[in-house]
């Protein structure tokens, strides 16, 4: 395990490329490191909550403990210890969240809101 502190965008993705997995042990509502990890073709082993469930394809891009603690995360390390991860799966996956993509469906959905807006404003 490496603790690296904070580096330079180059730094990063090579410590990304190399690393085995990202460990991502915090509950955020859309956090970037998973998806940075994912692109660069390495899985990542998550605390199961927020956005981490959303970016992160449980056994096939990482996986997820329950709870923050030493005890779950050991268990969630050994357990992925014994699953293979594709790189590839990975950064398709990172590719889902795009900047064309996140734009395509935020259009959809600010249309369909608006949509439903103007055939029932009181709602």
């Amino acid at each position: 395990m490496k603790f690296a502190g904070a580096v330079d965008d180059t730094a990063l993705i090579n410590l990304y490329k190399d690393a085995k997995a990202v460990i991502f042990p915090q509950d955020e509502d859309y956090g970037l490191v998973p998806l940075e990890a994912q692109a660069c073709g390495t899985p990542v082993i998550a605390y199961g909550k927020g956005g981490a469930l959303e970016t992160i394809i449980k056994n096939k891009t990482g996986i997820f403990f329950e709870e923050q603690t030493i005890e779950s995360l050991k268990n969630a390390i050994a357990h992925f210890e014994k699953l293979s991860f594709s790189p590839e799966d990975c950064r398709q996956n990172a590719l889902r969240f795009n900047s064309q993509t996140f734009k395509k469906n935020f259009t959809t959905k600010v249309k369909e809101l608006w949509s439903n807006y103007l055939a029932d404003p009181t709602a």
